[in-house]
Parts: C-alpha cells; structure tokens; sequence
C-alpha cells in the first residue's frame, strides 16, 4: 500500500466503514505496511465490534486471549470469542469447538458442547468442522443420536 493508500483507508475507519477498520486493525496487529502498534490494533477492532462484526469481534477476543495491546484476559477473551460465535464467526466456532473438546482455555471438557460449536460452523463450509465432528465420533466421545439430537435442535442446520 502506498502512504495514500493508508490515509485513505484511515480516513475510511474514521468515518465509521466497518471494512476498513477491521483492515486497519489487521494491518496495525501484524505491522503489515503500517508500523505494528497492538492498541490501535485493539482500538480498531473495539469500533468494528460495537457494530456486532463477527471477525471485528473474533480478533478482539484474540487480543485479549493473547494480551496483545490490552492485558491478557482469558475471561474477556472467551465472552469475546462467545459473542463471535453466536453472530456467527467460523473462527471463533472452531476455536470454541476446539477448547471445548480439549477442555482448553479455562472450559470443562464438554463433547456436546464442542459437536455444537463444530456444527455451527458446518454451513459456512468448513471441513474442518466435518473432521472434528468425525473425531468425537471415532473416540466414542459423542454418540450419534446425541449429535442426531442437536443437529435437530439447531434452527440454523438444514432439515
């Protein structure tokens, strides 16, 4: 990007374009063509949050997770990364699924908990999700009819 091209762009997160706040902040956590700078890496994904953005609130959850820019808080982070979830980021099902299968972050190991997190993340295309479905299966940590049953009960699973 040239330095036109950076103004421009935080010109554009300062007039509230949601894209270009989530770019700005991506760019400011990894130093990519702007100079690293972790709190307005935070700063910027703190904005595009307030407008419930799945990845705004993903990366926030991670900075937090991380201490990145902010003080480390794993609490912080998974109400973050909860709330990601539910506005429907991939991401942060996977990393939910993940933690909830290993008992990671601070979660009690929970295999319906991680199948649920797993299969909310299915209809976005993730076959990822379908093999970590096919593990709990494998390891008899989940049955079938349990994931019959919450298949069954999630509105957003196609009949």
């Amino acid at each position: 990007m040239t330095p036109e091209e950076i103004k421009s762009l935080i010109d554009m997160a300062h007039s509230g374009d949601v894209s270009a706040q989530i770019e700005l902040a991506a760019r400011y956590a990894t130093g990519d063509e702007i100079q690293q700078d972790y709190r307005k890496a935070v700063n910027w994904y703190k904005e595009a949050a307030k407008t419930n953005d799945p990845e705004a609130t993903y990366n926030l959850g991670l900075m937090y997770l991380f201490g990145e820019g902010v003080k480390k808080d794993q609490a912080r982070a998974l109400t973050l990364l909860k709330s990601a979830a539910e506005l429907g980021s991939h991401d942060a099902n996977i990393l939910l699924g993940d933690a909830y299968a290993e008992g990671n972050l601070g979660l009690q190991q929970c295999s319906i908990l991680a199948a649920t997190h797993y299969l909310a993340a299915c209809p976005i295309g993730a076959s990822r999700s379908i093999r970590c479905l096919g593990k709990l299966l494998l390891d008899n940590r989940i049955t079938a009819t349990e994931l019959g049953n919450i298949m069954s009960s999630d509105a957003s699973w196609p009949a």
